[in-house]
């Protein structure tokens, strides 16, 4: 199974309420999951135990790119700023 936005998979979330579905289940026969996300760490005080929560909760493990950060960086897009910036003209309405 494929979890866009897997952060979310945490106490009554819809994610979490799949994986409840497979907890009885043999581990052999649950999904493999496949989560992403940009911000795993749900609680900066705690991030080690953010990870490991969100990793219970998806039966999963997290990984993260470690080596050859500099050849992904080199094709990886980079933003372009694009449209005006120009201060926006409200009308205010009484």
């Amino acid at each position: 199974m494929i979890f866009d936005e897997c952060h979310h998979a945490r106490k009554n979330h819809p994610y979490n309420g799949i994986m409840r579905e497979y907890f009885h289940v043999d581990p052999a026969c649950r999904p493999k999951i496949f989560g992403m996300t940009a911000s795993p760490v749900r609680n900066p005080k705690d991030p080690v135990g953010s990870l490991a929560t969100l990793e219970a909760n998806l039966d999963s493990k997290i990984i993260g790119v470690q080596a050859h950060i500099n050849e992904l960086t080199k094709h990886s897009p980079k933003p372009v700023e694009v449209g005006d910036l120009r201060p926006l003209n409200f009308a205010v309405l009484h």
